[in-house]
């Protein structure tokens, strides 16, 4: 009977063993995959201030463009206008020696 008490004594002790191994095993796992997790998210933060920063780059060329074409219209309808008052001058003129030579 003692010897029974024994080996089931040792059996429980070495399951008790074997338990806390597979416990300290599963949290030195969970201890890396934690690490890498946080590299990973590290990484991915990094990469989000990589794309702002391209990103506020764009915006500030697409500012600058917009603005350039903004004057380059500006001129243009300026241009218009004036050949517009220019052909209207022409015109004039014409038909004020039209109706000279009609007249």
């Amino acid at each position: 009977k003692i010897s029974a008490m024994i080996t089931s004594a040792q059996r429980a002790y070495a399951e008790q063993e074997a338990a806390q191994a597979r416990v300290a095993e599963v949290r030195e796992h969970a201890e890396q995959r934690r690490k890498e997790h946080a590299l990973a998210l590290a990484k991915i933060d990094q990469e989000v201030r990589e794309i702002e920063v391209a990103e506020a780059e764009r915006e500030r060329e697409v500012d600058a463009l917009e603005k350039e074409c903004q004057q380059t219209v500006a001129q243009a309808r300026t241009e218009e206008e004036r050949r517009a008052k220019v052909q209207a001058q022409y015109k004039a003129i014409v038909d004020k020696r039209v109706r000279y030579q009609d007249g």
